[in-house]
């Protein structure tokens, strides 16, 4: 009985190895991702408070290249945490968001005050989450850098 199964199994390799090769192809992508993220010490940011993440994000963008000023930790930051300054002179204002949900629209509207208030050249609001369809909408019409989990995710490897 057993060698009767194991010929039927044996004679069915093509369909067990097509079917072990479909599966890499899909579970791959969520593999790496997961893997990237865990890298990019992702876990840790979600463990921070908001103060501690605007600090690790000016930390970051010094580590990418910028000047840093932090504005959002005495409160009256008129919707901007951070001010950055790259090479060129060229000023961004970044709203800082550490949510475990989606990040909406009133982030991207009080980084658009912030803009105008600080007279900067660009804004974005940077998460460790993501971003309402609604807010993507908002930031694409307005020219509003938007910094989801991934491209965190990314700056933190790239700032290493």
């Amino acid at each position: 009985m057993a060698t009767v199964v194991w010929r039927a199994v044996a004679a069915a390799w093509p369909a067990w190895l097509l079917l072990a090769v479909v599966l890499a192809l899909f579970e791959t992508p969520r593999l790496w991702r997961a893997w990237r993220r865990r890298r990019a010490g992702l876990a840790r940011i979600d463990a921070m408070s908001g103060e501690e993440f605007e600090a690790f994000l000016a930390q970051l963008f010094v580590r990418l290249g910028h000047r840093v000023e932090r504005v959002g930790a005495g409160g009256g930051d008129f919707g901007a945490d951070l001010l950055l300054r790259d090479r060129d002179g060229a000023c961004f204002v970044v709203q800082a968001k550490r949510y475990t949900r989606p990040v909406g629209v009133k982030a991207v509207q009080e980084v658009l005050g912030a803009r105008g208030y600080y007279q900067a050249d660009r804004a974005a609001v940077v998460t460790n989450s993501t971003f309402t369809a609604a807010a993507v909408k908002l930031a694409q019409a307005n020219d509003v850098d938007l910094w989801d989990r991934e491209q965190l995710a990314e700056a933190v490897r790239r700032s290493r």
